[in-house]
């Protein structure tokens, strides 16, 4: 894509619209962006439940603060390998990456 310097005078209409302007990003953009930090939240927030049922689960198994942070790191780790391998590439993909 080459950027070419015009005046404003020069411009019609429809070339001046927010979509054709470069630097604007299309509604289609701005909606994986919502869906994307929408999983983001919903991922924190889920983690957070996790943090929440700590101390239940190490009085109820018996565990100490290292097997709980354990705990934690492996329910994060493989949250975030589900979420890398089931949403980067649909995302990639509509936003136009070829692989």
């Amino acid at each position: 894509m080459t950027l070419t310097a015009t005046s404003p005078q020069n411009l019609t209409p429809a070339e001046t619209s927010p979509a054709s302007t470069p630097g604007r990003w299309s509604p289609h953009l701005w909606a994986i962006l919502l869906v994307a930090g929408l999983a983001m939240f919903l991922d924190a927030l889920d983690v957070s439940m996790v943090g929440v049922a700590l101390p239940s689960i190490g009085q109820e198994l018996g565990l100490d603060t290292s097997a709980l942070q354990w705990i934690v790191n492996g329910y994060i780790l493989v949250t975030a390998a589900y979420c890398s391998s089931a949403v980067a590439p649909p995302i990639s993909s509509a936003a136009g990456r070829s692989s």
